[in-house]
């Protein structure tokens, strides 16, 4: 019993205890702590590679997906690289453009331009003349000024700056339009003796430090006008222009960059939205004339005519106030320099006199046509407006009688019915020149023929389809459906009307008043005999009571003179003054009737309310004698008029034209 015992405890004794574990649950235990930290690791990555996810876009996870497929099923991966190639490439240009990107950033280690840094490169020049800050100061304007452009230039990516926010932007670019060349005008000033003078414009090159200051202003210049060619707002560009005024002598120096200047300048000119911006320009062209010596002017003289030539080919009331502007742009223009300006007045109203002479000639459609459009109607009619704002100068006053002559072949080369909106517009011209020069031309003869015609004797027909108020300053023609219209016969009366008032008001102070009105008298009694129309009677016999008063009232102011018809300066001198001629009743009547001008005349302020399709009211077939010209007919002729009436005068501005290598060869 005793050996049992003994045995089962040795046997009791190899047994583990209840809080000892066996050795297999250690090793089992150990296995899922392993485990379990490799969950845990696991479980880390995930979140960590979701995360990552979270930064990369789906092409590219799309793309790892394609690349994981050619491991996972390498046979299907194959069978879609020959039946479906295209499908594998998706994404690898983008991918490989934002790595590219990516790299450029994390590479870019350029410092970036702050207000501290750019007064201090200012403060560098200004105080040690150190030509370094002043070369850091038009890096900046450089990087300012391409910083929109689409692709970076080398000179961007190896700069040692850049701009990073637009408070820097702003600070560079206003620094560099407003403070930059008043900086380097002082430098130059430095070493000047004080000679010049006061008032006069400083002349750069006359400055010894020129020869150091000259890369900077080309650079500067170079970087501005890259950045006028590719502004687009408005408020921008003009703000560029109102700095620009102030520069124009530094410009001088570089001819090649005053050509393209001037080209931008008239390009914004004739062709930008913004009134303000047109101002600007033409002001910018102004200065450029007065600023960049000579013959520099003649340059703008060219650019801006044939500019204006080239906008005017058709009027209406939409584009009546910006072709007056136009006009009155020229005239300002063509007043700067009166010596300059008559040697291109006499050229190109020399080349409209050619072309009149050959239509005249000819007499076929295609001449004609080159005579009557608007575009000559506007060339004659910017040469009046310029001898008449200038009536006092002598050189300009040489071109009066061809000019005249011109205006009367003008209305002489047709004189059909159907063209007299044009012949009263030539009249209106002629008055003004005649006015203005205080010469006398014979303009009331043209409306004679106007009294005389049938179609203002019977009464006017009422087609509904011409009803609209017909306006003959924004026609060459009367359609022919319009021929006949009572729209159309009031328009021609109260503008004939009105031009007989003024022609009879500008000669109203003459001596031989009562011999010249006396063919005019003659047809308006014929004309209110036959007219049938009673408003239009009344109106020719109370100007017919007019005229008659003023006669009496010269030849009483003739029975008190006392010198002969052969004294010419006397004669000339007979009240000859403006207060004399204004005292007349003539020119009293004709003040009154301005003052009261008929409903009938007076153009709508909305210009739809007086637009008439005339295109679709007239018919085709009016095509009399071979000699009608059609609207559609001037629109179809649109170039050839254009090359024809400005030939042999756009070599001279071809000249502002550069091929684009000269333009990067002046901005190197």
């Amino acid at each position: 019993m005793d050996g049992e015992d003994s045995g089962d405890d040795a046997e009791l004794e190899d047994l583990p205890e209840d809080d000892e574990p066996a050795p297999e649950a250690k090793k089992s235990k150990k296995q899922s702590e392993k485990s379990g930290d490799k969950k845990k690791k696991s479980k880390k990555s995930a979140a960590d590679d979701e995360n990552d996810e979270d930064d990369v876009s789906d092409t590219e996870l799309h793309a790892k997906e394609l690349e994981e497929l050619a491991e996972l099923d390498p046979e299907f991966y194959e069978f879609m690289q020959k039946e479906e190639g295209r499908l594998l490439e998706f994404g690898k240009a983008e991918i490989a453009a934002k790595k590219e990107e990516r790299a450029r950033e994390a590479a870019d280690h350029r410092e970036a331009i702050t207000k501290p840094l750019v007064d201090k490169w200012a403060s560098d020049f200004v105080k040690h003349g150190s030509l370094k800050g002043l070369k850091q100061l038009i890096d900046a304007f450089r990087i300012a000024c391409h910083l929109n452009d689409a692709d970076e230039d080398e000179d961007s990516l190896s700069a040692k700056f850049r701009i990073v926010n637009s408070g820097a932007y702003n600070y560079v670019m206003m620094f560099s339009l407003k403070q930059l060349l008043p900086i380097m005008e002082r430098h130059l000033k430095k070493e000047m003796k004080e000679d010049a003078q006061p008032g006069a414009r400083f002349v750069p090159t006359k400055s010894p430090r020129w020869s150091k200051l000259r890369p900077f202003f080309k650079a500067y210049f170079a970087h501005l006008l890259h950045l006028v060619l590719q502004l687009a707002e408005p408020k921008m560009i003009a703000f560029v222009l109102q700095q620009l005024q102030k520069s124009f002598h530094f410009l001088a120096p570089f001819p090649n960059f005053t050509k393209r200047y001037l080209k931008r300048f008239l390009e914004l000119w004739s062709s930008f939205n913004s009134e303000t911006v047109r101002i600007l320009a033409f002001l910018n062209i102004r200065q450029m004339a007065l600023d960049i010596p000579f013959p520099f002017i003649e340059q703008c003289l060219k650019g801006v005519y044939l500019t204006y030539v080239r906008n005017s080919k058709f009027v209406n009331p939409k584009v009546q106030a910006t072709i007056a502007f136009m006009t009155n742009c020229v005239v300002e223009l063509f007043g700067l320099d009166f010596v300059a300006s008559y040697q291109h007045a006499f050229v190109y109203i020399r080349q409209l006199a050619i072309h009149l002479h050959g239509a005249s000639n000819l007499k076929n459609k295609d001449q004609i046509q080159n005579i009557y459009n608007w575009q000559t109607l506007n060339s004659i009619n910017a040469w009046v407006r310029t001898l008449a704002a200038y009536p006092k100068q002598e050189h300009l006053q040489h071109l009066l009688y061809p000019l005249a002559q011109l205006i009367e072949g003008v209305i002489a080369l047709q004189p059909a019915p159907k063209y007299f909106p044009l012949r009263l517009q030539c009249v209106a011209m002629l008055n003004q020149l005649s006015e203005r020069s205080g010469v006398y031309i014979n303009s009331g003869s043209y409306l004679l023929e106007i009294f005389a015609s049938d179609h203002l004797h019977i009464g006017g027909k009422l087609n509904t389809s011409t009803q609209k108020i017909f306006d003959p300053r924004f026609q060459l023609k009367v359609p022919k459906k319009a021929m006949g219209s009572k729209a159309h016969q009031d328009a021609i009366y109260h503008w004939a009307i009105e031009l007989t008032h003024q022609w009879l008001a500008n000669n109203s102070n003459s001596i031989a008043f009562p011999e010249l009105v006396l063919p005019m008298q003659i047809a308006l009694k014929k004309f209110s005999k036959a007219c049938k129309l009673s408003y239009m009677r009344r109106g020719v016999q109370q100007l017919l009571e007019r005229i008659a008063q003023n006669s009496k009232y010269i030849q009483a102011k003739r029975s008190q003179i006392t010198f002969s018809s052969k004294d010419v300066s006397q004669t000339t001198a007979f009240l000859a003054s403006e207060e004399e001629r204004a005292a007349t009743p003539m020119y009293r009547a004709y003040t009154e009737y301005m003052k009261n001008k008929p409903k009938e005349v007076a153009t709508a302020e909305d210009g739809e309310d007086r637009e008439v399709n005339w295109d679709e009211a007239d018919d085709d077939s009016d095509n009399e004698d071979g000699m009608d010209v059609d609207e559609d007919d001037e629109e179809e002729a649109e170039v050839d008029e254009n090359g024809d009436l400005i030939q042999g005068l756009g070599d001279d501005f071809e000249d502002l034209e550069e091929s684009d290598e000269e333009e990067g060869n002046d901005s190197d």
